[in-house]
């Protein structure tokens, strides 16, 4: 069953391709082909007897009628959501469903977590696992109800979403265990400057003068431990990530001075209830996850060295 209205997907479309103003972005994020996005917007244009966009081989542009409908559509798609929502709700279908964009990086466990802090509420956390560059358009376009990103790894939060921090923990350099650092407690940001790493998310995400990328750029965060393990660089990520690390022969040693923010987005005007009770468990969830690594030696697997305690009560 799905969490949106149906019927609205040529809107969802309308409001993608209004967000990249590109085919090709947009296509790839609505996983359709591109001819067959230009279609569906030509016929969306046709249905309601409208130009949305100016069309260049080198631009895409939205005509005046197409930034009016934008207002409108944007917030027309975000009644009909929580509307049905509500609705369903009410006539016994189910708890509400709060949907969470995330990346790895130990969110699943953010999330499994605060799951269980919200137990007793009439509501479900859903975990909607994604890339990177995804992340603020799902929730720009109400694909998801709240997010949970790493800074620094994403450009400046857009100024059309509330966030709140759920957890602050060291940023590591993760390396094979046979590395020359992999024996070192911690290391300075200028020897991280000597060595050369996996692109991260946003190139604007580490503006740390001096570093050196390699070629391959790692779109989802698995990708990133998967990359090191093969011997294609160096990676910087936060703590947490060791929960991912399903290869034990990786080795997290924290960078002086450098740390990773866990953050919890969402978008202003959202179902205030559900999505208020969902943010105060990642945060609290989030804190606890933290404490729980801080417990442990760096490099060590979590899952091997910590007994998860059961979940402290939400606060009020």
């Amino acid at each position: 069953m799905s969490d949106r209205f149906p019927g609205t997907e040529k809107v969802r479309s309308f409001l993608v391709l209004a967000d990249e103003l590109h085919f090709g972005r947009a296509a790839r994020y609505l996983h359709l082909s591109q001819p067959a996005l230009s279609q569906q917007i030509a016929a969306f244009e046709r249905e309601i007897g409208l130009r949305l966009f100016h069309r260049s081989t080198r631009s895409v542009r939205l005509t005046e009628a197409g930034r009016d409908l934008l207002a409108v559509a944007t917030s027309a798609i975000s009644v009909l959501d929580t509307g049905l929502a509500d609705v369903r709700r009410r006539a016994g279908a189910g708890r509400r469903a709060v949907r969470i964009g995330h990346v790895g990086w130990g969110t699943g466990q953010v999330i499994a977590r605060a799951a269980r802090l919200v137990a007793h509420e009439p509501m479900q956390l859903v975990p909607t696992y994604t890339n990177f560059g995804n992340q603020l358009n799902q929730l720009r376009h109400g694909q998801v109800d709240t997010a949970l990103l790493w800074r620094p790894y994403l450009p400046k939060f857009p100024d059309d979403v509330e966030e709140a921090t759920a957890a602050v923990v060291p940023t590591c350099l993760v390396m094979p265990w046979d590395h020359p650092l992999a024996s070192r407690s911690s290391v300075a940001v200028a020897e991280v400057g000597a060595e050369r790493l996996i692109r991260v998310g946003s190139a604007e995400g580490f503006p740390v003068a001096g570093m050196r990328f390699v070629e391959h750029t790692a779109e989802y965060a698995v990708d990133t431990l998967a990359a090191v393990s093969a011997g294609v660089g160096l990676a910087l990520c936060p703590r947490l990530a060791e929960w991912d690390a399903v290869n034990r022969d990786l080795r997290f040693v924290p960078i002086e001075g450098m740390d990773s923010e866990l953050v919890v987005v969402w978008r202003p005007g959202a179902d205030s209830s559900a999505v208020c009770v969902a943010v105060r468990g990642l945060c609290q969830a989030g804190r606890e996850t933290a404490a729980l690594m801080s417990g442990s030696p760096a490099g060590a697997h979590p899952s091997g060295a910590i007994t998860l305690p059961a979940p402290s009560a939400p606060a009020d």
